[in-house]
């Protein structure tokens, strides 16, 4: 039901293969009517296409479950205000965010980002480089369509499985297998070229 939900919002939000800024507009105004602890804002360009708002949406639904747990948190005191990055300071992955490129690769990058967090912190800090998202774009046959989506519980479940090669992020040499895709501004003007001006992953 929350797919058929958004997909009635998206169609609602296009016109003529543009996205409607006012209906953006609109449910930002509506998300700040509500007072959170945040500011919703428009930061998308007023010529997005349907085809390129799309691409930012690369993960899948999929029929793989992972295994569920239970964790007792009765006993434990949340505090006012947590900051991964301070609590951990010596995970300098925490605070980088990756790049994914004109490619809907959103689905690798965001496992193998967390992964990456979780060994640093499991490990106290003695293992800091980055995992690699291009082996799980290019390796991981059951993840999923590559740079057209895919599954993050098969990324889940392929690591788990095989184990993950470092890479670091396009251009660099870092770890095994960097990550291939040019990194472009997605919704802001910048010293990267526009995502529109270069070619799908």
């Amino acid at each position: 039901m929350n797919h058929v939900l958004f997909l009635a919002a998206f169609v609602g939000l296009v016109s003529g293969g543009s996205l409607k800024q006012e209906s953006l507009k609109t449910i930002a105004e509506k998300i700040n009517s509500l007072h959170t602890t945040w500011k919703a804002e428009t930061n998308l360009p007023d010529d997005l296409t349907i085809s390129s708002f799309a691409r930012l949406l690369g993960a899948k639904e999929s029929e793989v479950k992972l295994p569920l747990r239970s964790h007792q948190l009765a006993d434990i005191e949340i505090p006012e205000e947590f900051d991964s990055r301070l609590r951990w300071p010596y995970c300098p992955s925490i605070s980088h965010i990756r790049d994914q490129g004109n490619c809907g690769s959103c689905w690798a990058v965001a496992v193998a980002g967390a992964f990456t967090d979780r060994v640093c912190i499991a490990t106290n800090g003695s293992f800091t480089l980055p995992l690699s998202d291009e082996e799980l774009l290019s390796c991981c046959d059951e993840c999923g369509f590559g740079c057209n989506g895919g599954f993050p519980e098969s990324a889940w479940n392929f690591l788990s499985t095989n184990g993950l090669v470092t890479g670091g992020d396009y251009n660099t040499t870092i770890g095994c297998q960097p990550y291939s895709i040019q990194a472009c501004e997605h919704h802001a003007k910048g010293n990267l070229p526009p995502c529109s001006s270069l070619p799908a992953g």
